[in-house]
């Protein structure tokens, strides 16, 4: 994220990202007043979309506070206790209840992304079931 856009208070020497209280990466538009962050939480091993998440905080003055639930269980009981912003994707349904809206972004640019640069839409990949018949 570093290397795409301009926000040193947001990152250290080593491009990690700096989340001043051990858990919270606060985005350059509520930084200096986190009450003003709307809260993201992401899930998986080191988060399933926060590089893109923190990319678009940046590029579209969002003011996220960003972090990352420690188990699946964390993830999907935040959403369901807090008023929060949350990744979720489709076909999930452990989330459906709570009728998520989805963000949109600029378009899918391919090549952009090829970049690391994660701020247009991501492609939409079509799902399918293919059985054999036998």
């Amino acid at each position: 994220v570093r290397n795409l856009f301009d926000d040193p208070g947001g990152f250290d020497e080593k491009g990690l990202a700096k989340c001043t209280d051990g858990y919270w990466w606060l985005a350059p538009a509520c930084r200096s007043n986190p009450r003003q962050c709307v809260p993201y939480v992401d899930g998986g091993s080191g988060g399933w979309m926060i590089t893109e998440v923190m990319q678009r905080a940046i590029k579209y003055n969002l003011p996220l506070a960003i972090a990352v639930a420690a188990s699946w269980g964390d993830y999907v009981k935040n959403a369901e206790l807090h008023t929060i912003l949350f990744y979720s994707w489709v076909p999930a349904l452990h989330h459906l209840h709570l009728n998520p809206q989805q963000m949109i972004f600029p378009l899918y640019d391919p090549d952009a992304q090829s970049k690391g640069d994660g701020t247009s839409a991501k492609s939409r990949v079509p799902l399918r079931k293919l059985v054999n018949a036998d």
